[in-house]
């Protein structure tokens, strides 16, 4: 039998008393944006016409209007949004919400990059830091192991993350768990702390779903997905000088003149 119950009732399931495929096709709803959240914008790219620098991406949640005052994370830059880039007059527009790719123009030019969020100045901002909580689904050839760096997709952010702690693992036939493991095998599930090479904003998985969700890649594979559980304190990855309890630190490249006796640069 061929194409039963498909777009019509067939008479060789007379028994069956339910919808056709079609007709439970048509039941099912897309997914609602989230306009109503607070303003998460994760920046794809930057580019230059002219003297415009246009900053383009797509809006996961929340509105973002002309005249806005906005905040650019990690850095927490400041500025407004003076304009939305269009190609064609009927394209002109005020105002974007959850669900739209945009350009915008805004009134300071920062070193904007792809891979910072952009919300509203009075929003709740995202967590900040280069080390994460995050459960983690694994589907890697190789276990993933304590110590190994990985590359980490969040939105359209990408950095190194090296795998610092396996808090637990769970087996996902049997559903054992295991407390600090030193690796995690295929088809497994574990919550992992990653370190990260550079400051990363995102956000809780259950707070924002886009900006808390990532990939995990392993050389040319994309290996594992996983959720942000919460941010953990960040760790300086420059160089650090202690006298007493003073704490100074200086990146690569940075020059100082420390005066120990004065405790000064």
């Amino acid at each position: 039998m061929v194409g039963d119950n498909v777009t019509e009732r067939s008479e060789n399931f007379s028994w069956y008393a339910g919808d056709t495929l079609i007709e439970t096709l048509d039941k099912i709803s897309g997914v609602e944006e989230n306009v109503d959240a607070a303003l998460r914008f994760p920046i794809q790219d930057v580019y230059k016409f002219d003297e415009r620098r246009i900053i383009v991406g797509r809006i996961e949640s929340g509105r973002l209007n002309v005249g806005d005052k906005v905040k650019i994370f990690p850095d927490g830059r400041q500025t407004v949004v003076t304009a939305f880039a269009h190609w064609q007059t009927r394209d002109k527009k005020i105002s974007a919400e959850a669900g739209e790719s945009v350009g915008i123009i805004v009134a300071d030019e920062f070193f904007n990059k792809r891979g910072e969020i952009i919300t509203l100045a009075n929003d709740t901002p995202p967590k900040i830091s280069n080390r994460l909580r995050a459960s983690v689904f694994w589907l890697g050839k190789n276990f993933l192991t304590v110590g190994k760096t990985y590359r980490l997709k969040l939105a359209t952010a990408e950095v190194e993350a090296t795998v610092e702690k396996i808090i637990r693992t769970v087996d996902a036939s049997t559903l054992t768990r295991q407390e600090n493991s030193r690796e995690l095998n295929r088809n497994d599930v574990g919550e992992i702390i990653f370190k990260l090479k550079d400051k990363l904003a995102f956000d809780e998985f259950g707070d924002f779903q886009a900006t808390g969700r990532f990939v995990l890649v392993d050389g040319f594979d994309v290996a594992g997905g996983g959720i942000v559980l919460s941010a953990e304190n960040s760790q300086s990855n420059g160089t650090t000088f202690v006298d007493g309890n003073l704490t100074f630190r200086a990146e690569l490249f940075d020059e100082f003149y420390y005066d120990v006796e004065q405790r000064k640069i």
